[in-house]
């Protein structure tokens, strides 16, 4: 099958969306189906091939509220030009759909959901609308579509009964560089928790972990493994990084990402909004005890894993980093089975295969 993986940011993945990207292409391709990837140019490391996929880059910027338009019109645009070399299109998040044109009507399409963009505070007030009316089209067009976790399908089903279908997200190993991660930055195995986010927005906790951390006086060090960011939000993480004493390593890629995350004594994830975390399955991928906010995103996943917390509350989330502390590594062996078969590298990517069968059939 000729498939063209479109929407996201690209190959290599650095986090969320584009990790999933990866991992689903590498392993169709694995497969013997022939693959290609639009990257937006400037993310993508501009290599023509990746872990066997073909990579396609786009012009344009890689930040501001016209990047994505940008870029999903001109990948979209390519595609339909040369809608003879593919046999479907997969598109990756809801809101690049808006602006598919006539895709739709050449090709086969599968369009996956990620999440509610327009939940995200952070996103603007026109951002949040686009993504709404975008979701309007997820649900009504004639595009197979999917959702990588339970609690939207539900949300789906109550506006498009039967309409998406649950594909979640896969476990990945994100490998080891023989901790040279942690030397540099004079950790020890076992000395410390970890947070780890592909980009740093209020949406992601940061600011509720740093808040607990130093309400709890736990006896560890905090790493944190995130971008750096400019602007009001981002001088209140240096402030409270710096009183906290936290270790920061700046955005990891794997293997030093698997390498971070193994060493830890355990893992926080303290988002108020997530579809399904990536940082999350791969603490999980990683075995470590997990310290999570109560949203439903992160109920699914790590119920029986770890310690929930109230989302958003520093003192309910010091409790539970003290819970972590004194609980040890310990897992619930039913609780890490139950995960490790419902996101199965092959099982997610079979279910994905029916999808496109499916499609192609009309």
């Amino acid at each position: 099958m000729r498939i063209a993986l479109a929407g996201s940011k690209g190959v290599p993945g650095r986090h969320g969306v584009e990790v999933v990207v990866e991992e689903l292409g590498a392993r169709l391709a694995a497969l013997g189906h022939e693959v290609t990837v639009f990257a937006w140019e400037g993310y993508s490391t501009g290599a023509p091939l990746h872990r066997g996929c073909r990579v396609e880059c786009t012009p344009g910027p890689c930040s501001g509220p016209l990047a994505m338009p940008l870029h999903a019109m001109r990948s979209f645009s390519r595609i339909v030009r040369r809608s003879g070399d593919f046999d479907l299109v997969h598109i990756h998040s809801v809101d690049p759909l808006m602006f598919a044109g006539r895709l739709e009507e050449d090709l086969p399409l599968v369009v996956t959901s990620h999440g509610r963009a327009y939940l995200a505070r952070e996103a603007g007030l026109a951002r949040r609308a686009m993504s709404r009316l975008a979701e309007r089209r997820f649900l009504h067009s004639n595009a197979r579509a999917t959702a990588v976790a339970a609690h939207l399908v539900s949300y789906y089903e109550k506006s498009a009964p039967g309409k998406v279908v649950l594909v979640p997200n896969c476990l990945r190993n994100p490998g080891t560089r023989g901790n040279r991660v942690l030397a540099d930055n004079g950790l020890q195995p076992g000395s410390y928790a970890v947070f780890a986010a592909g980009r740093l927005v209020p949406s992601k906790g940061l600011h509720t972990l740093l808040e607990a951390w130093l309400l709890a006086g736990i006896p560890l060090r905090l790493a944190v493994a995130c971008p750096l960011l400019s602007g009001s939000y981002g001088r209140r993480i240096a402030a409270l990084t710096k009183e906290a004493g936290v270790v920061t390593t700046g955005l990891l890629e794997a293997p030093d990402l698997g390498d971070l995350l193994r060493g830890a004594r355990f893992g926080v994830v303290p988002s108020k909004l997530e579809a399904q975390s990536m940082s999350l399955l791969d603490m999980l991928s990683c075995e470590l005890t997990v310290v999570y906010s109560d949203i439903p995103g992160n109920r699914e996943i790590a119920d029986g894993l770890g310690m929930p917390f109230e989302q958003e509350s520093p003192e309910s989330l010091a409790l539970a980093l003290g819970e972590a502390v004194r609980a040890g590594p310990a897992l619930n062996e039913p609780a890490r089975r139950r995960v490790a078969a419902l996101h199965d590298p092959d099982r997610v990517v079979k279910e994905y295969l029916e999808v496109y069968g499916k499609a192609l059939r009309g």
